[in-house]
């Protein structure tokens, strides 16, 4: 018979109300994906910086955003502005600590957690004209991506943007 270590996180309900306990794991798990998504909506806007530093244009990739750059600002600046805006009502007096906590507590963590692996693993930061982004990378032939568009849904964005 294996053994297993089951190792769950539980916020235990601070009061006898058993809604705030599911509502604060609501809001870190919130807080969690919007810190993601604002790392997931920088990743293009570095990539980009470091084509541009290379000398090479976006016009050479075979597939591109719809909305590049704007979507990309505006989904980090989204995801920025409610990262430090979700937990605005626990500013309303009184002052509520839990609430503030619970909205607020993911931003030192991913901050400690994402220079403490810089330092542990001591990795440095790459200038964006010394990024690799040449290896592994795959080689389309036009004609092979113009067959590829030809779906009945290329045909609606088409007629849509």
């Amino acid at each position: 018979m294996h053994k297993t270590l089951n190792l769950n996180i539980d916020f235990r309900p601070i009061s006898t109300n058993t809604n705030s306990n599911s509502n604060s794991k609501s809001r870190i798990g919130i807080g969690a994906s919007l810190i993601v998504w604002a790392v997931i909506t920088r990743t293009p806007i570095q990539f980009r910086r470091g084509l541009a530093a290379q000398g090479v244009s976006g016009d050479e990739l075979p597939f591109r955003a719809i909305w590049y750059p704007y979507g990309a600002y505006f989904g980090l600046g989204a995801n920025i502005f409610l990262i430090f805006f979700q937990g605005y009502t626990s500013f309303f007096r009184p002052f509520d600590i839990v609430s503030f906590a619970v909205s607020y507590i993911l931003i030192p963590v991913f901050l400690l957690l994402f220079f403490g692996y810089k330092f542990l693993r001591k990795t440095q930061w790459i200038e964006a004209s010394q990024m690799d982004i040449w290896s592994n990378r795959r080689v389309f032939v036009k004609e092979d991506i113009q067959a590829n568009n030809q779906t009945i849904w290329s045909h609606i964005k088409n007629l849509i943007i």
